[in-house]
């Protein structure tokens, strides 16, 4: 943590990415149950996804999306593959610390692979769907409008889960191609 980043932890300060990442970094360290995504992977998906919901006959090519995201699928050296054992999509639960309209929030997936992208208020957490929390400091206060709620929420939702789901589908048609090659 660099001199902007502790300076950015005082009273009526903008908190700065650098604080956030050091804070998740040893969240990743004490629950290797979890994947951190990172302020950077997390602009980066927000980015890409600009909130839209990609089915799986979506419009981002294979070419892209590894070109963005293959460093979480891709073993650096051979640019094979990993087991899925070995991605994030292996996780119980999912990290995500998001910027938006300069606010912080996070957003912690369970069971990620289990998603429903058109139901992301969820009260079962028996174990058998995704769930996603959502935590934002500004939950009660005046700033805090039901639309703006309804508008976060849903565009939070959606663009998490269309990168899991085309990684999910990506992954599993590069590795699967890959096991049929060597056959």
């Amino acid at each position: 943590l660099v001199q902007n980043g502790i300076k950015s932890l005082g009273v009526r300060k903008y908190m700065n990415d650098e604080a956030m990442n050091a804070a998740l970094a040893d969240i990743q360290n004490h629950y290797p149950f979890a994947h951190v995504f990172d302020t950077f992977a997390t602009v980066k998906i927000f980015d890409a996804f600009q909130g839209k919901e990609f089915e799986t006959s979506c419009s981002m090519p294979e070419e892209e999306y590894n070109r963005h995201f293959g460093q979480h699928f891709l073993k650096r050296s051979s640019y094979e593959s990993r087991p899925i054992s070995e991605t994030f999509l292996a996780k119980k639960m999912l990290i995500f610390i998001v910027y938006h309209l300069k606010h912080w929030y996070l957003v912690v997936v369970v069971n990620p692979l289990l998603g429903d992208i058109n139901n992301f208020i969820n009260r079962e957490t028996k174990g058998h769907r995704a769930t996603a929390y959502y935590v934002d400091s500004l939950v009660g206060t005046k700033k805090y409008t039901p639309e703006l709620m309804a508008h976060r929420l849903g565009f939070t939702w959606k663009t998490i889960f269309s990168f899991l789901r085309l990684g999910a589908l990506y992954h599993a048609h590069s590795f699967l191609h890959s096991q049929l090659i060597k056959i």
